[in-house]
């Protein structure tokens, strides 16, 4: 691990209690990282966190992006974002959030559990490919007011509100997602490129009140 400025050195994993304002890698030196507060990544600043790393949010705590994660995992290889605790329930750790400072984030071959939202984006364009979300409860993916995210190939199972949800003046590309057990498969509050998507045992597979351009989907299930 280079650049953490919040080294406590516990039993078996390594402590992150607060922000992180110069370039860092997340390796695995160490079998998990302990994310103990609320922590943002600032302006500028680049966290690369390598295939197979395990990221544990005590309880409440978030990571909010204002810089650049590059969380690249593997088909065998993920990423792990979950609570602390080994029996976790929804609402457990608050969820990623990408701010508008954000720059060419990507999440590819990540897991993300328990969370309120899973990954929110706000004024950014990151690429989220390639993933697992489960057990989020408002939403597994969030693209928020002025994003344009990339969110391709995921399975988002378990969410107890939505899916997948682009709010008013978001402008996301939701392709080839596999989207199950969610109360919602897909809302869309504005225009959306949505095509190619599965959509399994949702209450409904998809509520879309703007212009968005839905094409090429099966919706089975519901």
């Amino acid at each position: 691990v280079t650049g953490v400025q919040t080294c406590d050195l516990p039993i078996s994993g390594l402590v992150v209690n607060k922000d992180i304002d110069t370039a860092t890698v997340w390796d695995n030196s160490y079998p998990f990282i302990s994310i103990q507060a609320n922590i943002s990544v600032l302006p500028g600043v680049v966290l690369t966190i390598n295939p197979g790393v395990t990221v544990k949010f005590s309880y409440r705590t978030s990571l909010s992006i204002n810089g650049t994660v590059i969380a690249n995992g593997s088909q065998f290889s993920q990423i792990n974002f979950i609570p602390f605790l080994d029996n976790p329930g929804t609402l457990d750790w608050k969820g990623i959030v990408i701010q508008n400072d954000s720059v060419d984030s990507v999440f590819n071959f990540v897991n993300i559990e328990f969370a309120d939202g899973g990954l929110a984006v706000f004024g950014a364009s990151p690429t989220i490919t390639n993933s697992t979300f489960q057990y989020n409860y408002y939403y597994s993916i969030l693209s928020g007011e002025n994003s344009s995210p990339f969110v391709y190939n995921n399975y988002v199972n378990f969410t107890t509100w939505a899916g997948i949800i682009a709010e008013n003046t978001s402008l996301p590309t939701i392709q080839g997602n596999y989207i199950k057990t969610s109360y919602y498969g897909i809302v869309l509050y504005d225009f959306a490129e949505v095509f190619e998507n599965e959509i399994d045992t949702c209450w409904i597979g998809i509520v879309a009140w703007g212009d968005a351009n839905i094409t090429f989907n099966e919706i089975k299930n519901n």
